[in-house]
């Protein structure tokens, strides 16, 4: 049908590589809303710009987390609670870790075992020093490319969204430098996935455009109108 030009298939998944594999073009639809509509190269460029980068962190050593709780002067089996948590992040020097202490934060499995009352020294240490490690590796990108964006964090795993006109090349020599001081276990970084995006629009963390300016495509305003507006609650009646 591209080489005819004389027909069109409408191929509509859940599944964004299968999308990909399959189409010339793409549109992305969210709650009954079109997203954004183009090729698969046109869409990764205009929301997906810049580069995702995965690492996943040296777990600290049992050495590492005994070391921190003698200068502390803590003991690592003690049982904490909720006002001795804040005394023992303060021995630690680690104070700005406890707005993460809560349920939705990256600290949320500490704070699990802190309401079940089996929270102790040695995981509070723990995580201490995998925060501390992140926050270094944050420091890292922002430093050499510029600023990066946080979009996933679980224990030693981080995913970033990196906005930089820095090479390739020159982004894995950089870190390929610093692997060690970084506590980098592995890592990678590629262009943002057509499911990558989908899943930023599903959950929106990117804007629905009010307004589609594909240089590839062109829409009327009133299909425009009819399609950027539809939702399920009206489908039927705009159809």
């Amino acid at each position: 049908s591209t080489k005819r030009k004389q027909s069109s298939i409408v191929l509509t998944t859940h599944s964004m590589e299968e999308a990909e594999a399959l189409s010339t073009r793409m549109a992305i639809q969210v709650d009954g809303m079109l997203k954004c509509l183009g090729s698969v190269q046109h869409i990764k460029s205009k929301f997906g710009g810049g580069y995702e980068m995965e690492f996943k962190l040296h777990a600290p050593s049992k050495q590492a987390v005994e070391q921190l709780l003698q200068r502390a002067g803590l003991q690592h089996d003690t049982i904490l609670n909720t006002g001795s948590v804040e005394s023992a992040l303060s021995k630690m020097n680690a104070q700005w870790v406890s707005s993460e202490l809560n349920s939705k934060g990256f600290g949320s499995a500490i704070f699990n075992e802190l309401q079940k009352g089996t929270l102790k020294t040695f995981l509070l240490a723990e995580f201490v020093l995998i925060e501390t490690s992140g926050n270094k590796l944050i420091k890292f990108l922002k430093d050499h490319f510029g600023g990066a964006a946080l979009i996933e964090h679980f224990q030693t795993f981080y995913r970033f969204k990196v906005i930089t006109e820095v090479g390739i090349g020159h982004i894995f020599g950089k870190i390929e430098e610093e692997l060690k001081n970084l506590n980098v276990q592995q890592y990678s970084v590629g262009q943002t996935t057509i499911e990558q995006i989908f899943n930023l629009f599903a959950t929106k963390k990117l804007p629905v455009p009010m307004k589609y300016d594909s240089p590839e495509v062109k829409i009327s305003p009133e299909i425009q109108s009819k399609y950027i507006q539809i939702s399920p609650r009206n489908r039927d009646r705009n159809d």
